[in-house]
């Protein structure tokens, strides 16, 4: 099992990223707040569909936007570190996306 576990703070206050690949419930993800889960995705929950319904959680949970996952998924084949990707939104989903990619072993 691969895990990884994300902290961003923001006026709004803290929000805790956990997510990983598990052999058992596949991709998940789970953001908390100190007030609220706001996601809680793996395959165990209706509509599950591996790294893309991860990141779409992600969408649907405000942590970023539609926008940052598509410009996240053009500019990685292009890259090679994520470290000169200028957005700190897209620069997340980068990395999220490129360390589930090497968990699955792609």
């Amino acid at each position: 099992m691969a895990r990884f576990r994300k902290v961003l703070d923001s006026p709004r206050g803290r929000t805790v990223i956990n997510y990983g690949l598990d052999p058992a419930i596949g991709f998940f993800c789970r953001v908390t707040t100190s007030r609220a889960v706001l996601l809680d995705y793996d395959n165990l929950r209706a509509g599950y569909d591996a790294l893309p319904g991860l990141l779409r959680g992600l969408v649907t949970a405000r942590i970023v936007d539609q926008d940052d996952v598509d410009e996240a998924t053009r500019v990685l084949p292009h890259i090679e570190d994520v470290g000169t990707i200028a957005d700190e939104h897209v620069r997340l989903v980068a990395i999220i996306i490129i360390d589930l990619r090497r968990a699955a072993g792609e």
